[in-house]
C-alpha cells in the first residue's frame, strides 16, 4: 500500500484511495491524511473495513495478485479553512 502526501498532517483534505489494478477508487474526508491512511489500511488487513465495497475489492486483488501494493492514498484536495458542509459538498463532487 503506498501513501502519496508529504503535506501538513493537519490540514482539512479530500483523499483518494484507488486501487491500481481495478482502477476502482474510494473518495473520503479527513483532518489528518496519515492517520487517515492507517485506519483504513487496518481496517482492510483486518478484514473489517466499513465500506464492504472496498472490502471485497482489496480482498480479491490480495489473492490475485499475492502482494497489496495495488493500493495508493492521494490528496485530492487541501480545504484548510473549509466549513464542514464545505467539506461533504466537496466529497460528493
Amino acid at each position: 500500500m503506498i501513501y502519496y502526501y508529504n503535506g501538513d498532517s493537519r490540514t482539512h483534505s479530500i483523499y483518494e484511495i484507488r486501487n491500481r489494478h481495478t482502477n476502482r477508487s474510494y473518495i473520503g474526508q479527513t483532518v489528518e491524511p496519515r492517520n487517515r491512511w492507517s485506519g483504513h489500511k487496518n481496517s482492510l488487513v483486518c478484514g473489517v473495513h466499513k465500506n464492504r465495497f472496498l472490502q471485497a475489492d482489496y480482498n480479491k486483488c490480495l489473492t490475485v495478485l499475492e502482494h497489496d501494493n495495488f493500493l495508493e492514498f492521494h490528496i485530492i484536495e487541501r480545504l484548510p479553512d473549509s466549513t464542514q458542509q464545505e467539506r461533504n459538498q466537496r466529497e460528493l463532487y
